[in-house]
């Protein structure tokens, strides 16, 4: 198992580790048998299945982030129970960790093998059987794929990330727009009407008639 830290927005969460290492805890959180184990563990004390607070100690011990907030935790929790029971068993829990968060959905979304692809195919142009030549492939060839590819596809990645950038960017922009307009609405502002005095004189003429008015002003 890997060691975790406190993340104050949600469980825990490896701060301390590098990427490559990261990314072998996501699949090592993949791999059936370990969430067996990590399942067993953790419904040892709760009857051999998780309540809320035992499926969440799992989810975060096997380092997979599914949700945000405490509310998206507690919708997650409600949806993996089938029946009336409270508590969760192991193929809900499978169903828990091996489903897609948003990022791996976004991440789907991205034709990232596309690069690999188009290098792959001047290795093996022209060859009738496509896969079987894929197959005879020596390790420095898939190495030049991987250069090539790799470089493609960061460039790709880059680009789609700029875009949610600016999409965000936009969003940002009209909430404070509307932030702005919402709190212009509420503005108060101060006029100077002038004296009793003016105000009688200036209704006479409009009225055709002298109006006169005992006022005694500072």
């Amino acid at each position: 198992m890997f060691s975790h830290h406190d993340n104050p927005k949600f469980g825990h969460c490896r701060n301390d580790l590098t990427v490559q290492e990261h990314t072998k805890g996501l699949e090592y959180c993949r791999q059936t048998e370990n969430l067996r184990q990590c399942f067993d563990r953790h419904a040892s004390t709760c009857g051999g299945k998780l309540g809320r607070v035992e499926l969440k100690a799992a989810m975060t011990s096997l380092g997979k982030q599914l949700v945000d907030s405490v509310e998206d935790f507690d919708a997650l929790y409600l949806s993996l129970r089938k029946d009336d029971d409270e508590r969760v068993n192991f193929e809900e829990f499978c169903s828990a960790m091996t489903k897609p968060s948003g990022l791996e959905s976004w991440a789907r979304s991205l034709e990232l093998w596309r690069p690999f692809a188009d290098a792959l195919s001047f290795f093996i142009r022209g060859e009738k059987n496509v896969m079987r030549s894929l197959s005879t492939l020596a390790d420095a060839d898939l190495e030049v794929v991987c250069c090539v590819a790799i470089g493609r596809a960061s460039a790709q990645l880059k680009e789609q990330v700029h875009k949610l950038k600016a999409m965000y960017e936009v969003l940002d922009r009209k909430a404070s727009q509307q932030s702005q307009d919402g709190v212009s609405k509420f503005k108060t502002f101060t006029a100077n009407a002038g004296s009793v005095r003016d105000y009688f004189e200036g209704l006479g003429r409009r009225v055709g008639k002298s109006l006169s008015v005992d006022v005694n002003e500072e």
